[in-house]
């Protein structure tokens, strides 16, 4: 997540990477890794084309207001037994934009709002594609632990669909930030802990859909761990709360 670096998924129109270095970075259009939609419509029965990745790191970061950073897959092909039902989605990429300059950092870029990860799928919530996602980090962060950022497409999704937090020999998911919009769901499996002893949760109001998904997993609280959205704050005391297979918990 926070240093991505593949190509997507096996589906020959995947999506490939990007990777800028630079002092300073100046982008007034769009830097993509979604794949080619003309390419792949010649294959209409199978599905769809995952985002590939876009990592940048710059000391000075610029984008102009048609700046786009885009990691996007593709819908789902027509299913060959059914001119109705569309095979499943492509999942969205990843993007990271890791700041290193002395005091750099997002006030003039909407991260958000210009970055997009999500699947444009659009078939039932089970074929749909799930999001990928966005992390941001300034010097002001933990390396490699600042924001992580997961916007949906605006689709609720079946939950094998959601967001995985933790991949690989990652355990815990453990960030400064953690942004959920736009019917985002983070996922959390058996034997992965989600640490919120340094950061906070910010659920946006735009969607009953954004939320966190535990099938086991632990949850890890500082003294005060701060819940927001849009209206209010819930204020937890300190604990870890083991959690049960299948436990919903959206705020």
């Amino acid at each position: 997540m926070t240093k991505p670096s593949a190509n997507a998924s096996a589906v020959p129109f995947g999506a490939g990477s990007v990777h800028l270095k630079a002092r300073t970075l100046t982008i007034d259009g769009t830097v993509t890794a979604s794949p080619n939609p003309a390419g792949y419509n010649r294959k209409t029965e199978t599905g769809g084309a995952a985002g590939g990745s876009v990592w940048i790191i710059a000391q000075e970061f610029a984008m102009g207001q048609s700046g786009r950073l885009t990691a996007r897959g593709t819908d789902g092909g027509t299913h060959p037994s059914s001119t109705s039902q569309k095979c499943g989605g492509g999942g969205g990429g990843r993007i990271a934009v890791v700041l290193t300059g002395q005091d750099a950092n997002f006030a003039n870029y909407d991260i958000v709002k210009n970055a997009s990860a999500v699947s444009k799928s659009t078939g039932s919530a089970k074929q749909r594609g799930g999001s990928g996602t966005i992390y941001a980090e300034t010097p002001a962060n933990r390396k490699g632990h600042g924001w992580l950022i997961i916007k949906g497409n605006g689709l609720a999704l079946d939950p094998c669909l959601f967001t995985r937090a933790c991949y690989g020999d990652l355990s815990v998911c453990d960030y400064d930030k953690v942004t959920l919009t736009n019917a985002a769901s983070l996922y959390m499996q058996e034997r992965m802990t989600l640490s919120l002893e340094s950061g906070t949760i910010d659920v946006a109001a735009d969607s009953d859909d954004n939320g966190i998904y535990f099938c086991g997993g632990t949850v890890a609280l500082s003294p005060v761990a701060e819940f927001w959205n849009v209206t209010c704050p819930i204020v937890l005391a300190a604990q870890t709360l083991p959690l049960a297979d299948g436990t919903a918990w959206k705020i």
